[in-house]
């Protein structure tokens, strides 16, 4: 049997091996430990990781037989490659933070952040560079200290949203400053990181001109965001085509940020620290949204677990590193660090806190008008919140192992003023944050806010005592028990009191928007809107979150993305009767396009709605509502009492107001939308009610599969089936437009062209026409301009040549329309008889006042047209309409009487007009049916009717002139 002394090396690396995933084990275990049983320390938990790593540190390097499983493991992981170590986690700690930001927060917040990243940087490596150069004693050159001032500028990323994370649930740290600390972090660590590796090469005595360097500076600096982006509309693109496939999506969220880190960094030659940023901030702006409705809850779980694994390994880690190196770096006659070089280190975290004071102090004036702007208050937790740790302690590893600056006890030194940073800004600014936050008064919420969440509480045990049957047991109880016991509505009211009804307004309107940005996440889960939708819609709510003084007005928000996008109407122009192909096309793009638009109107509506009524029910509760008189506050007076139910009352009402009046531009645009194209809502609706009777079905099976009546085999085979048609509405949802005839197929239907040949109606009207689109408010002609063109309307309405709906029309050139109006009677005729129903639609005096538009189409249509010269004699049997000229009626004795100018309606009597000028009349129908001739009509013919209308009066007002 061979000696275990002389076991094979091969043996001895795999005993390392198994070492060093102990290491990992025992670390994890740590981590957990501290999480659970360590909790009451208030210590943030990356602060227990580092000093749980200090100790492993410290036990590996006294060589005690007691850390011998440990021991091994740990020397694997204190010399890992720097390179390796932020290629392991930085991906994960990166994407992880960027993701758990708000899109619309951190736009806001971009041009602050940017600010303290760039500049902000630049001036806090000079001024730590001016003095550690004139106060340490260790005369190093410019570019060394240049090169110490990079690593230490910025603030490290993975600590300070570790740390954020940890505090959030401790103190109430606002949500602009936390984004804007975590958004400063992340960036400005890159920007660091660049400046690192530029001063770098100096530090090398690698000769770089200034060109050069510039230009290194802007490819790892844009290019990494650049690469960062790509990915990212890669990674949405992917995820959008994946359904229901939580395992794929998850995966490749994860591999895309490796992927984005190690092309950017390796391949690309860009920052891969910036690339990821900007990868995170997509992702969670878009990316998140492509995510399917099974994947989300899984996606944020094991983004979760995966930060907390990295988190818990890197600071462990990075204690382990600081000991070794402190220690390696003290011990000896030829050590590096001596005591003098500690009192430089606390020195040291001094002059960090000043140079970021300072800093702050120099862009004051534009923090405090960019973004949300910024307070003294918000300023000193800016400051205080500058920590250092894993990130700067790879950089410093850097350092260490690069064997080409020549001055070794710098390189040693780099890595313990770092460690030391490290430590201190951890545990003594990472611990004390919650406190800090608390004496700046900065951790209780607003007066409307306490009162807010005082009467939801106190609305829950309500319903919870009434369901009990409370109120039974304490009518049992003596006087003396209810008199001492807390009053909590005394706080309540005292607190209501004290406030203003602005402030309560203030409040319910906030808490409105968010449970209607709550909503339209609820509406994505249901596929009810799509992701770019989703996208959208809680921008707005954001943005009337950030003006929460104003009425609500999120529709104002909304709207611009209600309108028709440019390539649709550019396609649109493209397409006649020459492609027919690209025709269908564009007809299903522009169908599209308002079915996106009302389905975001739509959506608008429904959510204020259910907001709405949400917010009323959990408000509901009066003062009195507790069952029990005796259970009522006896201390405080009547006339307090119904002060703040009148304030709740009034505040409550000026909501519902606000929210009424911001859904009536929605309705409105829905209404547009219905009347030009009334498919569309057709569309929305027959998908919506395929889609809920499907999600029916599926919460249906899921409660068949409780009972445990089907096997889990048939279970997964009915799920996918479901899976199956739900993926196939959501991708390819019925086409509602392909019955519809295609627009050259319409104008070829008009009645103004009945009578004219197919094949001179192509070659002079169809080849000569232009297919357009406005959108609703869009003026189909400048004001003011000649009008050149007759535009035939085929879907929607106008009014004083403004589309009131959206506009689907023809524009076809005036010599075209009068060539044809020449040769064809039934095209004059046709034109004629538009052109008066659009006249009377405005005088058509008290005789058609009381008609509608499509009313006067039909009219009109059977009407006869006249044509008298000068001095004519015209005699009207029933009534008629006068287009243009001048008429004087015929008086009994052959005096005229009031002249009558066009355009008029002619009563019949007097019977006789004599025409003063040239004139053209609409003879109308003696007997005219309203009932019989108003059936209503299909789409395209009210279309062709309005189309009518509008190209007549186009060519009569041109033919007047």
């Amino acid at each position: 049997m061979q000696d275990p002394a002389e076991a094979p090396a091969e043996l001895a690396n795999d005993g390392e091996a198994v070492d060093a995933l102990a290491f990992f084990v025992i670390t994890l275990l740590l981590g957990i430990f501290s999480t659970h049983l360590l909790a009451w320390t208030r210590v943030p938990y990356t602060a227990l990781l580092l000093v749980w790593g200090l100790v492993v540190g410290i036990g590996n390097s006294t060589d005690s037989a007691h850390w011998v499983l440990l021991g091994s493991g740990v020397r694997m992981w204190e010399n890992i490659d720097p390179n390796l170590l932020l290629t392991s986690f930085l991906p994960i700690l990166l994407f992880a933070g960027a993701l758990g930001l708000e899109w619309h927060t951190v736009r806001r917040l971009l041009s602050s952040s940017l600010l303290l990243a760039g500049p902000g940087v630049l001036v806090g490596t000079v001024l730590t560079a001016v003095l550690v150069k004139y106060t340490f004693p260790y005369g190093w050159s410019w570019t060394l200290a240049l090169l110490f001032g990079a690593m230490f500028s910025a603030t490290d990323p993975v600590a300070v949203v570790a740390v954020l994370k940890e505090i959030r649930g401790q103190a109430g740290m606002d949500k602009q400053l936390r984004t804007l600390v975590d958004l400063e972090a992340l960036l400005n660590d890159g920007t660091a990181y660049v400046l690192f590796f530029l001063l770098r090469v100096w530090a090398e005595g690698r000769h770089q001109s200034a060109g050069d360097a510039i230009k290194l500076f802007c490819q790892l600096s844009i290019g990494g965001p650049a690469t960062g982006l790509l990915f990212g509309v890669a990674m949405t693109a992917w995820l959008r085509f994946m359904y229901n496939n939580p395992m794929a999506e998850i995966t490749l969220t994860v591999l895309t940020a490796y992927a984005t880190y190690l092309v950017g960094d390796r391949l690309f030659g860009v920052s891969g620290v910036l690339a990821v940023v900007i990868l995170g901030l997509w992702a969670g702006a878009k990316g998140i949204h492509a995510v399917s409705r099974k994947a989300e809850q899984s996606l944020h779980i094991m983004w979760e677990v995966l930060e907390y694994v990295a988190n818990t390994l890197i600071f462990v880690l990075s204690g382990v590193i600081i000991s070794n190196r402190i220690h390696t770096s003290s011990q000896g006659e030829d050590a590096i660090v001596h005591a003098l070089d500690y009192a430089y280190a606390l020195l040291l975290w001094v002059y960090l806190l000043v140079i970021r004071g300072v800093t702050l102090v120099v862009f004051w004036p534009l923090l405090q008008r960019w973004g949300y702007g910024i307070t003294a208050r918000e300023g000193v937790v800016l400051a205080w919140s500058g920590l250092r740790g894993a990130v700067g302690l790879s950089l410093s590893l850097f350092v260490l192992l690069d064997r080409q600056i020549s001055d070794a006890r710098f390189r040693s030194l780099a890595v313990f003023f770092m460690g030391a940073q490290a430590l201190l800004t951890l545990v003594i600014q990472g611990t004390t944050m919650p406190w800090l936050l608390q004496a700046l008064g900065m951790t209780k919420p607003p007066a409307a806010k306490q009162l807010f969440l005082r009467r939801m509480l106190r609305r829950v045990e309500a319903r919870g005592e009434k369901t009990l049957g409370l109120s039974r047991y304490i009518s049992r109880l003596s006087g003396s028990t209810l008199g001492a016991m807390p009053s909590a509505e005394e706080l309540q009211k005292q607190t209501a009191l004290r406030m203003n009804r602005t402030a309560m307004v203030r409040e319910k309107r906030g808490r409105l928007l968010l449970a209607i940005r709550q909503t339209y996440q609820d509406f994505f889960r249901d596929y009810f809107i799509d992701s770019d939708q989703v996208f959208q819609l809680k921008g707005s709510a954001d943005r009337a979150l950030d003006a929460l003084d104003e009425p609500l007005g999120d529709w104002a928000s909304v709207r611009p993305r209600c309108a028709i996008p440019w390539r649709v109407k550019a396609l649109q122009r493209f397409a006649d009767s020459r492609l027919p192909w690209l025709a269908r096309w564009a007809r299903a793009a522009l169908f599209r396009a308002l079915e996106r638009s009302a389905t975001l109107a739509l959506a608008l509506c429904h959510a204020h709605a259910i907001a709405l009524k949400d917010l009323q029910e959990h408000e509901g509760m009066e003062l009195g509502d507790y069952h029990d008189p005796r259970l009522r506050l006896r201390r405080c007076s009547i006339g307090a009492e119904g002060l703040l139910e009148e304030m709740k009352i009034n505040a409550t009402a000026q909501i519902a107001v606000e929210s009424q009046a911001s859904c009536v531009g929605a309705r409105r645009h829905l209404a547009a939308v219905k009347a030009a194209m009334p498919e569309v809502l057709t569309a929305i609706k027959t998908k919506q009610l395929a889609q809920e009777l499907l999600l029916y079905k599926e919460d249906h099976l899921q409660d068949i599969a409780k009972t445990g009546l089907v096997e889990d085999k048939e279970m997964d085979d009915l799920t996918k089936l479901l899976d199956h048609k739900l993926k196939a509405l959501h991708y390819h949802p019925p086409p509602f437009d392909a019955a519809a005839p295609l627009p050259a197929q319409l104008l070829a239907d008009h009645p103004m062209f009945a009578g004219v040949p197919d094949s001179e109606f192509h070659s002079q009207v169809l080849r000569r026409a232009r297919l357009c689109v406005f959108d609703q408010g869009e003026r189909l002609q400048a004001a003011g301009a000649r009008a050149t063109r007759v535009f035939v309307l085929l879907r929607g309405s106008m009014a004083a040549l403004v589309a009131a709906t959206v506009v689907l029309a023809y524009a076809i050139p005036f010599e075209a329309l009068a060539a044809l109006m020449a040769r064809y009677s039934s095209v004059s005729d046709g034109a004629w008889q538009a052109c008066g129903a659009a006249l009377a639609l405005r005088h058509g005096g008290p005789e058609l006042e009381n008609l509608s538009y499509n009313e006067l189409q039909e009219l009109f249509r059977e009407a006869r047209v006249g044509t008298l010269g000068k001095g004519a004699r015209l005699r009207v049997a029933g009534s008629a309409f006068l287009v243009f000229g001048r008429v004087a009626p015929q008086r009994p004795g052959g005096k005229p009487g009031e002249p009558l100018a066009g355009p008029t309606i002619l009563p019949a009597l007097p019977a006789i007009y004599v025409a003063q000028t040239p004139i053209k009349v609409l003879h109308l129908p003696p007997v005219f049916d309203l009932r019989r001739q108003l059936q209503p009509k299909g789409a395209a013919a009210v279309a062709a009717a309005a189309a009518a209308a509008a190209a007549a009066a186009a060519v009569a007002a041109a033919a007047a002139g």
